[in-house]
């Protein structure tokens, strides 16, 4: 039977979407790296990872609802950032491109991929190392001011400035594929703060080392 509280289960869920959507992005990457274009089938890759993650976060959800186990917040927040800094912007990219009415075709999204790995490595690795110092810190209860380089306005800044810098892809590019973060940077402060303030009263509360 279900506990009550489904806080340890939702942590747990997003642990495993956050797990699963990284290596996907892992894989991608190493195969952009080793096999080039050829063969990358990137579209196919992302729409499997992104299944993949949404069903390892269903399962552990049902299982951590049957027997809950203490998951730090910080932990719960930061796995998830991580999965979508290196999935992300690529499928926000595949969709932009289908929102302003331009189709990918395979060949051209995968060579799209291709530059994008290797180019644009440094801003998804700027991204899931300054979103997961946001996420310990909303975890702590501590909101990043607007001035702060982990706020939203700086991380976007970074970002978009190191995704620009090999002067490859186009700065307003970069730009316009960040965007669909503001709005997952705004939802996860919703989250943290609702779940300092809903802890299990059955479990013990883990803290981040």
């Amino acid at each position: 039977m279900f506990k009550t509280d489904p806080v340890p289960a939702r942590r747990a869920a997003r642990c495993a979407f956050g797990v699963v959507m990284a290596a996907g992005g892992v894989t991608l990457f190493v195969r952009a790296w080793t096999s080039g274009q050829a063969g990358l089938d990137a579209e196919h890759w992302l729409a499997m990872t992104w299944l993949a993650s949404l069903v390892a976060g269903a399962i552990a959800y049902g299982l951590a609802r049957m027997s809950p186990r203490p998951i730090a917040l910080s932990t719960s927040l930061v796995l998830p950032w991580i999965g979508l800094a290196l999935v992300g912007p690529l499928s926000a990219s595949w969709l932009e491109g289908l929102l302003l009415g331009s189709t990918w075709t395979t060949s051209q999204f995968d060579e799209w991929a291709a530059l994008t790995c290797k180019v644009a490595i440094v801003p998804h690795i700027v991204l899931a190392v300054l979103a997961s110092f946001r996420m310990e810190r909303l975890a702590r209860g501590d909101v990043p001011m607007a001035m702060d380089i982990t706020s939203i306005a700086a991380i976007y800044g970074v970002v978009t400035g190191a995704g620009a810098l090999p002067f490859v892809i186009p700065a307003v590019f970069v730009a316009i594929t960040g965007i669909p973060f503001i709005p997952l940077f705004l939802l996860t402060n919703r989250i943290a703060a609702s779940e300092r303030e809903r802890v299990s009263d059955t479990l013990p509360v883990a803290h981040a080392a």
